[in-house]
């Protein structure tokens, strides 16, 4: 199983000063090479900024409610707070200084996660696998979802067959970098997790730690797709 987008979200109580004071917080990060921003809402309590680091793979959302990490590539360098992840703590800290911000309220992982598999679309549909029952003699696409709040963690998850119409369906490359470019040839199993936690101070500690209950809960639908391979493989 391949994690090919992965989201980090930190939410904050509402900076009522985050529109005159963000910009100077990410300033120094326009001399990456070719960065792309946008501006959405401009000169309205509803600004954000978009910053694209299209080389990197990884994008960065940030508004007066929160700031997201948008990424493709592998999460081996995430757990190692690489460069790419480095300035989206190095920007938090920066948010955490501002005149109006006052605390944090959750932080989010939401994971899409894809198990190639090397057969024919149909014969994913003919036996769907974790449903017990078809009202259909034949599905185009199936899926099911789980929800759960356990440990103070609440999750909620989409699991189904994957093909190349759920690239556009849960926009699965929104940086269109080589790491997520096989997905167009691929056909398998998708789950998407989603998973927060309540959390007055995110640190990268305590994001390592979702990260794991994430990860954790991915490794059971590995588990549950392995098991149905050797029941009929025998």
């Amino acid at each position: 199983m391949i994690i090919k987008r992965f989201q980090y979200t930190i939410n904050y109580v509402h900076i009522l000063t985050f529109r005159e004071e963000y910009k100077a917080a990410i300033i120094p990060y326009f001399g990456f090479d070719k960065v792309e921003y946008a501006v959405d809402n401009q000169n309205t309590v509803d600004e954000s900024i978009r910053l694209i680091f299209r080389i990197e793979g990884f994008a960065l959302v940030i508004n007066k409610e929160g700031i997201n990490f948008i990424y493709e590539g592998e999460i081996e360098d995430l757990r190692e707070q690489n460069t790419k992840f480095k300035i989206f703590w190095d920007i938090y800290e920066k948010l955490r200084k501002f005149k109006g911000y006052l605390k944090g309220t959750k932080h989010t992982i939401i994971a899409n996660a894809i198990v190639p598999k090397s057969v024919e679309r149909s014969v994913i549909l003919a036996e769907p696998l974790g449903i017990s029952f078809n009202p259909f003699k034949s599905l185009n696409e199936y899926a099911i979802t789980y929800e759960s709040h356990v440990d103070d963690i609440y999750h909620k998850i989409h699991f189904g067959n994957f093909s190349n119409r759920d690239i556009q369906a849960f926009d699965l490359r929104p940086l269109q970098t080589e790491f997520t470019k096989d997905l167009e040839d691929t056909v398998g199993y998708h789950v998407k997790i989603e998973s927060f936690k309540a959390e007055k101070e995110p640190t990268f500690s305590k994001f390592k730690s979702l990260l794991h209950n994430v990860e954790k809960t991915l490794s059971l639908f590995d588990e549950l797709i392995r098991n149905y391979e050797f029941k009929i493989n025998g």
